[in-house]
């Protein structure tokens, strides 16, 4: 599938509805995204990257999507740019400390949780690895 076409926004929004119910309907969506946090903050997420890539929308729409981004990375203290590479399926269970750079890749499926900073090394042998075990 194509990346940033309307089509693909439809499926990341999908699947990280998906990860928070299983009974996809209109009801449970907008429960969800006016009463749960983390699919907000990744429903906006979203938006605002997809219209920072669009000619005219970027006028319009893309100020309002990115204020509205912004209020709830102060009011939930969730810090993920929408320019960071998240993969689908992507689940905030619990909000407060979150914190990403970036450049900091985040695959398919993933959870993430209160109090998690994920940045990228800036020396070393390893630079650029957000952490290396081996």
């Amino acid at each position: 599938m194509k990346k940033n076409t309307f089509k693909y926004l439809k499926y990341l929004i999908y699947t990280d509805f998906y990860r928070i119910t299983e009974e996809l309907n209109v009801k449970n969506f907008i429960n969800a995204l006016t009463n749960v946090p983390g699919f907000q903050y990744c429903f906006w997420m979203r938006v605002c990257k997809y219209l920072k890539y669009r000619k005219i929308l970027k006028l319009f729409l893309y100020p309002l999507a990115k204020g509205i981004l912004r209020h709830y990375t102060y009011k939930y203290g969730i810090a993920i740019p929408f320019t960071a590479s998240v993969g689908e399926g992507f689940y905030i269970g619990h909000f407060g400390g979150i914190i990403v750079n970036p450049k900091v890749s985040i695959g398919k499926n993933c959870d993430i949780s209160h109090d998690v900073t994920l940045v990228h090394k800036v020396r070393g042998e390893n630079r650029g690895r957000p952490d290396y075990w081996g």
